[in-house]
């Protein structure tokens, strides 16, 4: 939640103070907000916007993950299976 929360709202400036950007040269520097960068420039260091949509993305993927290992279990009969030794690692069974 704090991945997606600073992404999207105290990096983009939606509720939030926003983040530190110097200018080129180091002489203006400021807080402002940054629109997250959605194509490929996002990879890029130099671009603030990667900063934020790195981190809306990565929430984004650990919810989606998240609710997969919720919804997906295993059977019962290969859970017993496995307690009763017939999928285990032993070379003479």
């Amino acid at each position: 939640v704090a991945c997606f929360g600073f992404g999207t709202c105290y990096v983009t400036g939606l509720y939030g103070p926003r983040i530190w950007l110097p200018d080129p040269y180091g002489l203006t520097s400021k807080v402002q907000p940054v629109n997250p960068t959605w194509d490929v420039e996002g990879f890029d260091p130099f671009v603030q916007g990667g900063i934020a949509s790195h981190h809306i993305v990565a929430r984004t993927l650990d919810i989606l993950a998240s609710l997969f290992h919720l919804s997906v279990h295993l059977s019962p009969t290969f859970i017993q299976r496995i307690m009763y030794g017939k999928y285990g690692n032993h070379p003479f069974q």
